[in-house]
């Protein structure tokens, strides 16, 4: 019998159905018709996935290599604007900065004005000495003439609360203002690490200007008693100048010591303190307008530390200032009066802050050297003949000088707060009194030689001014303050050149660049080498470079005295006016 016809694979379709309609193909192996089809459709599929992981590749090596291009056009293909940063991007550059790698993040973000212009600034005619007013707030919007602009609002992008002023933060308490409790939206844009920073930073400060900043000695030299007091400040808190200027007020003394040096009179006791406001705030409303081109998520962060470092740059210090002031209005009872720089050089301090970082400026070995230099110097005040003297220094120094002092032969006698003399709880006169009278101190087979526990003639005592030097600095301060304009106190400069191979030709420090020494030497840089303070300026004040000019005027008018001998000390101080005439 034959075999049954086979099957077909597909039932047959109708009739009807089959006119004028194409058969379906059955289902087996592809033709090579069939294959052609499916990579003609999926070319152009693999070619958009090559150039999508290429350009991915493109931007992953522009993220290695951060900002090979700063300051040139990118293609918008290339890194698109206004681009948050990523989780491996930060990732990545965290990596980056602890491999001895330097990276360089993209300056790519909108600045609202022209480089050199300073559109937060109306008029640059005026005194620098008059309230500085600017036309933009913290985030670049512009104050209309009704507005109301408070400088102690918590930092907020939204003006909650008003609008926020993008002028420099006076003192510690309206940084503390500003960003200790800042908006949640704001806390958010700066980051959990950010925020972290300001509060550790703020939490450390706590207190700092408040206990125990009030020390009275009673001390016994050359047959006499003698009050020293110390008055712990803290160099950016309002609090601690008016303590400070209190205390020299109360307390009357014929001479004073602040921690300062000899090259840091010019800033200190010649530059007014309304230019150093007047500089502050025109550095920050510059940066209000984004000069340097950052993007928001780095913007926002760079306000924060912007201000801080506008306190710590020129508002840093005014408490000695403040003392020196009341200072010189301290009648004359006896010895004539003397103002004591004692502190240690800054150049010293500078190159210590080179060799080992910053951090080695707080570690024991330095405070206690510090301490050591300023104790030599109150000490030597006393034994210069004066009953009542009075330091003030930083409250980071007063526990290591306080041991100094009593090596030296010094008695602790009295103990005060910030907060006790601001309650009138003690009273600083009557301290200094307790200083003069105190029993226990007179004991002379109790008194160690304080010259050879402080090390008189082997480093110098410090850096001495008579009332003659600081009638001379007053004057010379309020010139400038009648005659500098704001243009005059502040200059905008383009950006320094970076110099690649010369950087690798000559090292770590700057190179000068092609034709430098044609140009003229710069001012003192600020705002990220945007900004200066012109020499004529520098000259004037005595500062920067120009210390060493201001010194040598002073010394070879017999009105300053810097000397490691007692007894060219004692002999400086009795050839005085003032002396000459007790």
């Amino acid at each position: 019998s034959s075999p049954p016809p086979p099957q077909p694979r597909h039932p047959p379709l109708p009739a009807a159905m089959v006119v004028g309609v194409a058969m379906p193909r059955p289902p087996g192996p592809r033709t090579s018709r069939q294959h052609f089809g499916i990579v003609r459709l999926a070319r152009p599929l693999i070619v958009a996935a090559c150039v999508g992981c290429a350009s991915w590749l493109a931007g992953f090596q522009d993220v290695v290599a951060f900002g090979k291009a700063r300051g040139k056009a990118r293609p918008k293909l290339e890194w698109p604007l206004f681009r948050p940063y990523t989780a491996k991007e930060k990732e990545l550059w965290r990596k980056g900065s602890t491999s001895m790698l330097k990276h360089k993040l993209p300056y790519d973000g909108m600045q609202l004005g022209p480089d050199g212009v300073n559109i937060a600034v109306k008029d640059v005619e005026r005194l620098a000495a008059e309230p500085l007013q600017l036309s933009l707030d913290r985030t670049g919007k512009t104050i209309k003439e009704n507005d109301i602009i408070v400088s102690e609002l918590p930092f907020s992008s939204d003006d909650v609360g008003g609008m926020h002023s993008a002028s420099a933060p006076s003192s510690w308490e309206e940084l503390e203002a500003r960003y200790r409790n800042m908006e949640k939206r704001m806390e958010t844009r700066i980051g959990p690490k950010g925020l972290q920073a300001v509060q550790l930073a703020f939490a450390a400060a706590d207190g700092q200007d408040d206990f125990r900043t009030v020390r009275t000695f009673s001390f016994f030299v050359n047959g006499r008693q003698t009050s020293l007091m110390l008055i712990g400040v803290t160099e950016t808190s309002a609090r601690s100048r008016k303590l400070a200027a209190r205390a020299v007020y109360e307390a009357q003394p014929s001479a004073l010591l602040v921690q300062l040096c000899r090259e840091r009179i010019g800033g200190h006791l010649v530059m007014p303190k309304e230019h150093r406001a007047a500089v502050a705030s025109y550095a920050r409303g510059y940066a209000a307008t984004n000069p340097h081109k950052m993007r928001p998520s780095l913007f926002y962060s760079d306000m924060v530390n912007g201000d801080f470092e506008a306190l710590q740059r020129w508002m840093g210090g005014l408490a000695y200032t403040a003392a020196v002031d009341e200072f010189m209005e301290v009648r004359s009872r006896g010895a004539p009066k003397m103002l004591c720089l004692g502190d240690v050089l800054q150049s010293r301090l500078d190159m210590l802050r080179r060799q080992d970082g910053n951090q080695s400026l707080q570690e024991m070995p330095a405070l206690s050297a510090r301490s050591k230099q300023l104790a030599r110097g109150l000490v030597a005040l006393a034994a210069a003949g004066h009953n009542v003297a009075m330091g003030v220094v930083n409250v980071d120094l007063l526990d290591p000088l306080t041991t100094w002092l009593e090596r030296a032969g010094a008695r602790l006698v009295a103990v005060a707060d910030t907060s006790d003399i601001e309650a009138n709880r003690e009273s600083i006169a009557n301290d200094v009194q307790m200083g003069l009278n105190d029993e226990g101190v007179r004991r002379g087979d109790l008194q160690p030689n304080a010259a050879e526990v402080l090390g008189f003639g082997r480093a110098r005592l410090g850096t001495f001014l008579r009332e003659e030097a600081l009638l001379s600095l007053e004057r010379r301060r309020e010139q400038l303050r009648a005659v500098t304009r704001l243009k005059d106190l502040v200059r905008h400069r383009e950006a320094t050149p970076d110099w690649k191979v010369a950087q690798l030709i000559g090292g770590d420090s700057q190179p000068p660049g092609p034709e430098a020494l044609l140009k003229e030497p710069p001012g003192l840089l600020f705002e990220l080498g945007r900004l200066e303070i012109p020499n004529d300026y520098l000259r004037q004040a005595g500062m920067e470079g120009h210390s060493s000019r201001l010194w040598t005027s002073l010394r070879g008018n017999n009105a300053a005295l810097e000397t490691q001998d007692m007894s060219e000390l004692s002999w400086w101080a009795s050839d005085s006016p003032g002396a000459r005439d007790v």
